[in-house]
Protein backbone atom coordinates (compact mmCIF):
# COMPACT_ATOMS: atom_id res chain seq x y z
CA UNK A 1 0.00 0.00 0.00
CA UNK A 2 1.27 3.14 -0.82
CA UNK A 3 1.81 6.05 1.54
CA UNK A 4 0.02 8.88 2.12
CA UNK A 5 2.36 11.70 1.37
CA UNK A 6 2.60 14.09 4.36
CA UNK A 7 0.42 17.46 3.91
CA UNK A 8 3.09 19.45 5.43
CA UNK A 9 5.32 18.36 2.64
CA UNK A 10 3.40 18.74 -0.72
CA UNK A 11 4.37 21.14 -3.05
CA UNK A 12 2.90 24.28 -3.69
CA UNK A 13 2.71 23.31 -7.31
CA UNK A 14 0.99 19.93 -6.26
CA UNK A 15 -1.50 21.88 -4.18
CA UNK A 16 -2.31 24.29 -7.35
CA UNK A 17 -3.34 20.69 -9.57
CA UNK A 18 -5.19 19.69 -6.95
CA UNK A 19 -6.84 22.84 -6.61
CA UNK A 20 -7.37 22.92 -10.28
CA UNK A 21 -8.56 19.34 -10.16
CA UNK A 22 -11.29 20.18 -7.58
CA UNK A 23 -12.27 23.36 -9.72
CA UNK A 24 -12.99 21.49 -12.61
CA UNK A 25 -15.13 19.58 -11.23
CA UNK A 26 -17.07 22.46 -9.53
CA UNK A 27 -17.04 24.11 -12.99
CA UNK A 28 -18.65 21.08 -14.88
CA UNK A 29 -21.39 20.29 -12.26
CA UNK A 30 -22.13 24.48 -12.19
CA UNK A 31 -22.42 24.36 -16.28
CA UNK A 32 -24.42 21.40 -16.11
CA UNK A 33 -26.63 23.03 -13.63
CA UNK A 34 -27.19 26.30 -14.57
CA UNK A 35 -26.87 26.08 -18.29
CA UNK A 36 -23.70 28.67 -17.94
CA UNK A 37 -20.01 28.34 -19.75
CA UNK A 38 -17.72 27.63 -17.19
CA UNK A 39 -13.92 27.71 -17.33
CA UNK A 40 -11.13 27.90 -15.12
CA UNK A 41 -8.17 30.17 -15.05
CA UNK A 42 -4.47 29.24 -13.25
CA UNK A 43 -2.52 32.06 -10.96
CA UNK A 44 -1.23 33.35 -14.12
CA UNK A 45 -4.53 34.17 -16.11
CA UNK A 46 -4.33 31.11 -18.89
CA UNK A 47 -7.81 29.74 -18.86
CA UNK A 48 -7.31 25.27 -18.23
CA UNK A 49 -10.41 24.00 -19.26
CA UNK A 50 -13.58 25.63 -21.57
CA UNK A 51 -16.66 24.03 -20.96
CA UNK A 52 -19.73 24.57 -23.39
CA UNK A 53 -17.79 27.76 -24.12
CA UNK A 54 -17.34 27.12 -28.38
CA UNK A 55 -19.21 30.40 -29.00
CA UNK A 56 -17.62 32.02 -26.01
CA UNK A 57 -14.94 35.02 -26.89
CA UNK A 58 -12.35 32.81 -24.61
CA UNK A 59 -11.78 30.75 -27.41
CA UNK A 60 -10.30 34.04 -29.65
CA UNK A 61 -8.37 34.92 -26.48
CA UNK A 62 -6.37 37.19 -29.12
CA UNK A 63 -8.64 40.76 -28.73
CA UNK A 64 -10.25 39.77 -24.88
CA UNK A 65 -7.30 38.05 -22.99
CA UNK A 66 -6.54 41.78 -21.10
CA UNK A 67 -10.03 41.89 -20.42
CA UNK A 68 -10.18 38.77 -19.15
CA UNK A 69 -7.24 39.37 -17.37
CA UNK A 70 -7.93 42.81 -16.07
CA UNK A 71 -11.37 41.39 -14.68
CA UNK A 72 -9.87 38.46 -12.90
CA UNK A 73 -7.52 41.22 -11.08
CA UNK A 74 -10.40 43.88 -10.06
CA UNK A 75 -12.77 40.55 -8.50
CA UNK A 76 -9.42 39.48 -7.25
CA UNK A 77 -8.98 43.45 -5.71
CA UNK A 78 -12.93 43.43 -4.48
CA UNK A 79 -12.87 40.14 -2.71
CA UNK A 80 -15.82 38.87 -4.58
CA UNK A 81 -17.73 38.52 -8.03
CA UNK A 82 -17.23 40.97 -10.93
CA UNK A 83 -19.70 41.32 -14.11
CA UNK A 84 -18.33 42.52 -17.30
CA UNK A 85 -18.57 42.70 -20.90
CA UNK A 86 -16.20 41.75 -23.66
CA UNK A 87 -15.81 43.84 -27.43
CA UNK A 88 -18.38 41.25 -28.44
CA UNK A 89 -20.88 41.91 -26.20
CA UNK A 90 -20.95 38.79 -24.50
CA UNK A 91 -21.61 39.54 -20.02
CA UNK A 92 -19.01 37.55 -17.97
CA UNK A 93 -18.73 37.03 -14.10
CA UNK A 94 -15.49 35.91 -12.66
CA UNK A 95 -14.61 35.06 -8.81
CA UNK A 96 -10.76 34.77 -7.57
CA UNK A 97 -9.20 31.56 -5.70
CA UNK A 98 -6.95 31.47 -2.66
CA UNK A 99 -3.97 29.14 -1.87
CA UNK A 100 -1.68 29.12 1.23
CA UNK A 101 -3.04 33.27 1.70
CA UNK A 102 -2.08 34.13 -2.27
CA UNK A 103 -3.97 34.14 -5.55
CA UNK A 104 -4.09 30.97 -7.59
CA UNK A 105 -7.04 31.34 -10.18
CA UNK A 106 -10.31 32.38 -10.83
CA UNK A 107 -13.74 30.53 -12.30
CA UNK A 108 -15.76 32.27 -15.41
CA UNK A 109 -18.49 32.18 -16.23
CA UNK A 110 -21.01 33.59 -19.34
CA UNK A 111 -23.75 33.02 -21.11
CA UNK A 112 -27.04 35.14 -20.45
CA UNK A 113 -28.12 38.75 -20.95
CA UNK A 114 -31.16 39.47 -17.72
CA UNK A 115 -29.15 41.17 -15.64
CA UNK A 116 -31.43 39.70 -12.42
CA UNK A 117 -29.99 35.71 -13.64
CA UNK A 118 -26.41 37.02 -14.14
CA UNK A 119 -26.37 38.56 -10.67
CA UNK A 120 -27.93 35.26 -9.03
CA UNK A 121 -25.50 32.85 -11.06
CA UNK A 122 -22.05 35.55 -10.28
CA UNK A 123 -23.25 35.11 -6.30
CA UNK A 124 -23.23 31.15 -6.73
CA UNK A 125 -19.93 31.26 -8.88
CA UNK A 126 -18.43 33.08 -5.46
CA UNK A 127 -19.84 30.93 -3.61
CA UNK A 128 -18.22 27.81 -5.67
CA UNK A 129 -14.62 29.74 -5.83
CA UNK A 130 -15.32 30.13 -1.48
CA UNK A 131 -15.85 26.60 -1.49
CA UNK A 132 -12.62 25.64 -3.75
CA UNK A 133 -10.21 28.46 -1.07
CA UNK A 134 -11.78 26.15 1.69
CA UNK A 135 -8.62 26.47 4.21
CA UNK A 136 -8.44 30.56 2.79
CA UNK A 137 -12.30 31.97 3.24
CA UNK A 138 -10.63 34.90 5.07
CA UNK A 139 -8.96 36.05 1.62
CA UNK A 140 -12.41 36.83 0.30
CA UNK A 141 -13.19 39.18 3.33
CA UNK A 142 -10.07 40.29 3.56
CA UNK A 143 -9.97 41.74 0.22
CA UNK A 144 -13.67 42.86 0.15
CA UNK A 145 -12.64 44.76 3.27
CA UNK A 146 -9.68 46.35 1.59
CA UNK A 147 -11.38 47.49 -0.78
CA UNK A 148 -14.23 48.66 0.76
CA UNK A 149 -11.57 51.02 2.69
CA UNK A 150 -9.72 51.88 -0.14
CA UNK A 151 -13.25 53.09 -2.61
CA UNK A 152 -13.60 55.68 0.87
CA UNK A 153 -9.94 56.94 0.96
CA UNK A 154 -10.28 57.32 -3.21
CA UNK A 155 -13.40 59.86 -2.59
CA UNK A 156 -11.11 61.76 -0.12
CA UNK A 157 -7.95 61.21 -2.65
CA UNK A 158 -9.96 62.53 -5.29
CA UNK A 159 -11.76 65.82 -3.15
CA UNK A 160 -8.23 66.88 -2.32
CA UNK A 161 -6.68 66.77 -6.21
CA UNK A 162 -10.28 69.17 -6.96
CA UNK A 163 -9.33 71.32 -4.12
CA UNK A 164 -5.25 70.82 -5.05
CA UNK A 165 -4.64 70.45 -8.24
CA UNK A 166 -1.22 69.84 -10.05
CA UNK A 167 1.50 72.89 -9.12
CA UNK A 168 -0.81 74.29 -6.41
CA UNK A 169 0.86 74.48 -2.90
CA UNK A 170 0.66 71.12 -0.88
CA UNK A 171 -1.72 71.47 1.68
CA UNK A 172 -0.21 71.26 5.17
CA UNK A 173 -1.12 68.09 7.64
CA UNK A 174 -4.57 68.25 9.10
CA UNK A 175 -3.07 68.25 12.85
CA UNK A 176 -6.80 69.40 14.02
CA UNK A 177 -8.18 65.98 12.73
CA UNK A 178 -5.42 64.17 14.25
CA UNK A 179 -6.83 65.25 17.80
CA UNK A 180 -10.15 64.48 16.32
CA UNK A 181 -8.76 60.48 15.95
CA UNK A 182 -7.58 60.49 19.06
CA UNK A 183 -11.04 61.86 20.59
CA UNK A 184 -12.75 59.58 18.56
CA UNK A 185 -10.71 56.65 20.59
CA UNK A 186 -11.07 57.85 23.69
CA UNK A 187 -14.94 57.62 23.53
CA UNK A 188 -14.87 54.13 21.99
CA UNK A 189 -16.16 55.66 18.94
CA UNK A 190 -15.19 52.73 16.18
CA UNK A 191 -17.20 54.64 12.86
CA UNK A 192 -16.15 58.17 13.50
CA UNK A 193 -12.27 56.78 14.14
CA UNK A 194 -12.46 54.76 11.04
CA UNK A 195 -13.64 57.95 8.90
CA UNK A 196 -10.84 59.89 10.68
CA UNK A 197 -8.01 57.61 9.77
CA UNK A 198 -9.35 57.56 6.29
CA UNK A 199 -9.10 61.05 5.63
CA UNK A 200 -5.40 61.27 7.11
CA UNK A 201 -4.60 58.50 5.35
CA UNK A 202 -6.03 60.30 2.00
CA UNK A 203 -3.91 63.42 2.71
CA UNK A 204 -0.52 61.45 4.01
CA UNK A 205 -0.29 59.35 0.15
CA UNK A 206 -1.71 62.76 -1.46
CA UNK A 207 1.23 64.55 -0.34
CA UNK A 208 3.53 61.56 -0.48
CA UNK A 209 3.09 59.86 -3.98
CA UNK A 210 6.38 59.66 -5.09
CA UNK A 211 7.95 59.31 -1.65
CA UNK A 212 7.36 56.35 -0.24
CA UNK A 213 9.50 56.73 3.25
CA UNK A 214 7.80 59.60 4.28
CA UNK A 215 4.76 57.28 4.29
CA UNK A 216 5.97 54.96 5.94
CA UNK A 217 7.23 57.58 8.27
CA UNK A 218 3.88 59.32 8.75
CA UNK A 219 1.82 55.86 9.23
CA UNK A 220 4.36 55.45 11.83
CA UNK A 221 3.55 58.19 13.59
CA UNK A 222 0.04 57.46 13.56
CA UNK A 223 0.59 54.51 15.58
CA UNK A 224 3.12 56.28 17.99
CA UNK A 225 -0.43 58.38 18.33
CA UNK A 226 -2.26 55.54 19.02
CA UNK A 227 0.14 54.51 21.72
CA UNK A 228 -0.46 57.46 24.07
CA UNK A 229 -3.72 55.58 24.55
CA UNK A 230 -2.39 52.85 25.77
CA UNK A 231 -0.01 54.91 28.19
CA UNK A 232 -2.46 56.66 29.31
CA UNK A 233 -4.93 53.28 30.57
CA UNK A 234 -1.82 52.03 32.32
CA UNK A 235 0.53 50.06 30.41
CA UNK A 236 4.08 49.58 31.30
CA UNK A 237 6.18 51.44 28.65
CA UNK A 238 7.92 47.74 28.09
CA UNK A 239 4.57 46.77 26.75
CA UNK A 240 3.62 49.66 24.70
CA UNK A 241 6.71 49.28 23.10
CA UNK A 242 6.63 46.20 22.28
CA UNK A 243 2.94 46.76 21.24
CA UNK A 244 4.57 49.51 18.74
CA UNK A 245 7.47 46.84 17.54
CA UNK A 246 5.41 45.11 16.51
CA UNK A 247 2.78 47.34 14.89
CA UNK A 248 5.69 48.98 13.11
CA UNK A 249 7.61 45.99 11.50
CA UNK A 250 4.26 45.18 9.95
CA UNK A 251 4.01 48.61 8.18
CA UNK A 252 7.52 48.43 7.25
CA UNK A 253 7.05 44.90 4.87
CA UNK A 254 4.14 46.42 3.60
CA UNK A 255 5.79 50.15 2.98
CA UNK A 256 8.38 47.18 1.21
CA UNK A 257 6.03 45.64 -0.89
CA UNK A 258 5.02 49.21 -2.47
CA UNK A 259 8.29 49.89 -3.37
CA UNK A 260 8.62 46.93 -5.44
CA UNK A 261 5.73 47.23 -6.97
CA UNK A 262 6.48 49.73 -9.82
CA UNK A 263 9.94 50.62 -10.97
CA UNK A 264 9.45 54.31 -11.56
CA UNK A 265 8.43 56.33 -8.27
CA UNK A 266 5.91 58.58 -9.99
CA UNK A 267 3.78 55.34 -10.77
CA UNK A 268 4.12 53.58 -7.55
CA UNK A 269 1.09 55.11 -5.93
CA UNK A 270 -0.69 54.14 -9.10
CA UNK A 271 0.31 50.92 -9.43
CA UNK A 272 -0.53 50.38 -5.77
CA UNK A 273 -4.01 51.69 -5.92
CA UNK A 274 -4.67 49.27 -8.83
CA UNK A 275 -3.45 45.73 -7.42
CA UNK A 276 -5.39 43.75 -5.11
CA UNK A 277 -2.61 42.79 -2.77
CA UNK A 278 -0.86 46.61 -2.72
CA UNK A 279 1.09 47.99 -0.41
CA UNK A 280 -1.20 50.45 0.35
CA UNK A 281 -4.15 48.60 0.89
CA UNK A 282 -2.22 46.48 3.40
CA UNK A 283 -0.80 49.52 5.15
CA UNK A 284 -4.39 51.21 5.49
CA UNK A 285 -5.73 47.42 6.75
CA UNK A 286 -2.82 47.17 9.28
CA UNK A 287 -3.41 50.93 10.76
CA UNK A 288 -7.40 49.85 10.87
CA UNK A 289 -6.70 46.73 12.45
CA UNK A 290 -4.29 49.11 15.28
CA UNK A 291 -7.32 51.23 15.49
CA UNK A 292 -9.79 48.11 16.03
CA UNK A 293 -7.97 47.21 18.79
CA UNK A 294 -7.09 50.24 20.44
CA UNK A 295 -10.67 50.81 20.82
CA UNK A 296 -11.23 47.73 22.35
CA UNK A 297 -8.93 47.77 24.76
CA UNK A 298 -10.47 51.62 25.82
CA UNK A 299 -13.76 50.10 25.58
CA UNK A 300 -12.43 47.58 28.04
CA UNK A 301 -10.73 49.31 30.03
CA UNK A 302 -13.42 51.96 30.36
CA UNK A 303 -15.62 48.91 31.65
CA UNK A 304 -12.85 48.05 33.88
CA UNK A 305 -13.61 51.74 35.25
CA UNK A 306 -16.74 52.30 35.53
CA UNK A 307 -16.94 49.21 37.54
CA UNK A 308 -14.74 50.11 39.87
CA UNK A 309 -16.53 53.60 39.69
CA UNK A 310 -19.80 52.06 40.51
CA UNK A 311 -18.53 49.62 43.02
CA UNK A 312 -17.06 52.80 45.48
CA UNK A 313 -20.38 54.00 44.78
CA UNK A 314 -21.93 50.88 46.11
CA UNK A 315 -20.17 51.10 49.19
CA UNK A 316 -20.06 54.34 50.18
CA UNK A 317 -23.89 53.89 49.82
CA UNK A 318 -23.55 50.94 52.62
CA UNK A 319 -21.88 53.20 54.68
CA UNK A 320 -23.45 55.74 54.45
CA UNK A 321 -27.21 54.83 54.15
CA UNK A 322 -28.77 56.71 57.41
CA UNK A 323 -27.24 60.02 55.63
CA UNK A 324 -28.13 62.54 53.05
CA UNK A 325 -26.27 61.55 49.56
CA UNK A 326 -26.34 63.79 46.78
CA UNK A 327 -25.29 63.22 43.58
CA UNK A 328 -21.91 65.66 43.27
CA UNK A 329 -20.77 63.66 46.80
CA UNK A 330 -21.02 60.47 44.86
CA UNK A 331 -19.50 61.49 41.82
CA UNK A 332 -16.37 62.91 43.78
CA UNK A 333 -16.11 59.45 45.93
CA UNK A 334 -16.19 57.52 42.20
CA UNK A 335 -13.76 60.08 40.87
CA UNK A 336 -16.01 61.18 38.34
CA UNK A 337 -17.58 64.63 37.18
CA UNK A 338 -20.90 64.75 38.00
CA UNK A 339 -22.21 65.11 34.10
CA UNK A 340 -20.37 61.80 33.34
CA UNK A 341 -21.09 60.10 36.67
CA UNK A 342 -24.23 60.56 35.97
CA UNK A 343 -24.63 58.99 32.53
CA UNK A 344 -22.62 56.12 33.00
CA UNK A 345 -24.66 55.52 35.91
CA UNK A 346 -28.37 55.59 34.18
CA UNK A 347 -26.22 53.56 31.27
CA UNK A 348 -25.37 51.05 33.73
CA UNK A 349 -28.28 50.82 36.33
CA UNK A 350 -30.91 51.42 33.72
CA UNK A 351 -31.91 54.41 36.17
CA UNK A 352 -30.97 57.45 37.45
CA UNK A 353 -29.25 58.10 40.36
CA UNK A 354 -31.99 59.56 42.91
CA UNK A 355 -34.41 56.51 42.22
CA UNK A 356 -31.98 54.02 42.78
CA UNK A 357 -31.09 55.75 45.59
CA UNK A 358 -34.63 55.60 47.00
CA UNK A 359 -35.11 52.18 46.40
CA UNK A 360 -32.25 50.91 48.20
CA UNK A 361 -33.50 53.08 50.92
CA UNK A 362 -36.86 51.32 50.88
CA UNK A 363 -35.29 47.83 50.32
CA UNK A 364 -33.67 48.52 53.81
CA UNK A 365 -36.68 49.61 55.21
CA UNK A 366 -38.56 46.63 54.03
CA UNK A 367 -35.76 44.20 55.84
CA UNK A 368 -35.99 46.46 58.94
CA UNK A 369 -40.08 46.33 58.89
CA UNK A 370 -40.33 42.70 59.05
CA UNK A 371 -37.13 41.54 61.28
CA UNK A 372 -37.58 44.48 63.50
CA UNK A 373 -40.25 46.11 66.52
CA UNK A 374 -38.55 49.84 65.61
CA UNK A 375 -40.83 52.34 65.01
CA UNK A 376 -41.70 53.74 62.09
CA UNK A 377 -39.94 57.03 62.23
CA UNK A 378 -36.73 54.99 63.69
CA UNK A 379 -37.04 53.10 60.53
CA UNK A 380 -36.77 56.74 58.62
CA UNK A 381 -33.82 57.65 60.30
CA UNK A 382 -31.99 54.81 59.90
CA UNK A 383 -32.48 54.48 56.22
CA UNK A 384 -31.92 58.16 55.29
CA UNK A 385 -35.13 59.46 54.60
CA UNK A 386 -35.67 63.07 56.04
CA UNK A 387 -39.15 62.42 57.67
CA UNK A 388 -41.51 59.75 58.43
CA UNK A 389 -43.88 61.31 56.25
CA UNK A 390 -41.29 61.38 52.97
CA UNK A 391 -40.62 57.91 53.72
CA UNK A 392 -44.38 56.44 53.64
CA UNK A 393 -44.53 58.17 50.04
CA UNK A 394 -41.32 57.04 48.52
CA UNK A 395 -42.31 53.74 50.05
CA UNK A 396 -45.73 53.18 49.04
CA UNK A 397 -44.44 54.33 46.22
CA UNK A 398 -42.08 51.58 45.56
CA UNK A 399 -44.11 48.83 47.33
CA UNK A 400 -47.54 49.66 46.93
CA UNK A 401 -48.15 50.35 50.22
CA UNK A 402 -47.77 52.24 53.09
CA UNK A 403 -45.33 51.15 55.54
CA UNK A 404 -47.38 50.19 58.35
CA UNK A 405 -49.56 47.57 56.40
CA UNK A 406 -46.53 46.38 54.70
CA UNK A 407 -45.36 45.61 57.99
CA UNK A 408 -48.29 43.88 58.97
CA UNK A 409 -48.81 41.93 56.50
CA UNK A 410 -45.37 40.47 57.70
CA UNK A 411 -43.51 41.55 54.32
CA UNK A 412 -46.01 39.21 52.00
CA UNK A 413 -44.92 41.54 49.22
CA UNK A 414 -41.56 41.92 49.34
CA UNK A 415 -40.57 39.48 46.82
CA UNK A 416 -41.82 42.01 44.38
CA UNK A 417 -39.55 44.68 45.83
CA UNK A 418 -36.92 44.61 42.90
CA UNK A 419 -33.22 43.47 43.85
CA UNK A 420 -30.74 45.48 44.57
CA UNK A 421 -28.73 46.19 41.87
CA UNK A 422 -25.02 45.91 42.82
CA UNK A 423 -23.97 43.31 45.45
CA UNK A 424 -25.55 40.11 45.96
CA UNK A 425 -24.30 40.06 49.36
CA UNK A 426 -26.34 43.82 50.23
CA UNK A 427 -28.82 42.56 52.50
CA UNK A 428 -26.38 40.58 54.98
CA UNK A 429 -24.48 44.20 55.30
CA UNK A 430 -27.81 46.05 56.03
CA UNK A 431 -29.04 44.03 58.26
CA UNK A 432 -29.09 45.33 61.97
Amino acid sequence: MSKKPDAQHVSHSDKLKALYARALAVAKLYSQSTGASVYVSDENYTPILEINAEKDCVILYGTCKELHCNAIKESCRLGGSYTYTCKMGIYFWTSPMYLDGQFAGALIGSGFTDSKKIKALAEMLLTCAMYLSTENKSCHSVMRRRAEQQALISAHLEALKKQHPHGSIVPEYPMDKEQELLSAIRHGDIELGKALLNELLAHIFFTNSDQFNHIQYRTIELIILFSRIYNKMGFSAESVFEINKQHIASIKLATVAIDKLATTATDKLTTAASEGTSGIEEITDILHHILGETIAEVIGFKGMQHALALKKAEQFILDHIDKKIVLSEIAKVSGLSVPYFSTIFKEEMGENFSDYLNRVRTEKAALLLTTTDLTLNKIAKLCGFEDQSWFSKIFKLHSGMSPGRFRNQRGKTAAHIPGLAFSDSYIDIIKP
